[in-house]
């Protein structure tokens, strides 16, 4: 979406389990945060305007073994 020469990007990265969720997160969102800086950074030089970046990090047990879930996510197989 974009609105006023700025970009609105939402992210969900899936993870299986809580504790791998707090992983992703880090200590006090942290880890996340400087991810999200660096992966904005990018998208920017990119498309060469301003991005805002929502990053969600949600529980999804067994997420690669769902045949379903894999093709809402855009996976493809030959």
């Amino acid at each position: 979406m974009e609105k006023e020469n700025v970009f609105y990007i939402r992210v969900n990265i899936y993870v299986n389990r809580v504790s791998q969720k707090k992983i992703v997160i880090g200590e006090r969102g942290e880890l996340l945060k400087n991810i999200g800086k660096e992966a904005r950074i990018e998208i920017e030089q990119i498309l060469k305007k301003k991005v805002y970046l929502d990053i969600w990090v949600k529980v999804l047990e067994d997420w690669q073994k769902k045949t379903r879930i894999l093709k809402e996510l855009g996976y493809r197989w030959a």
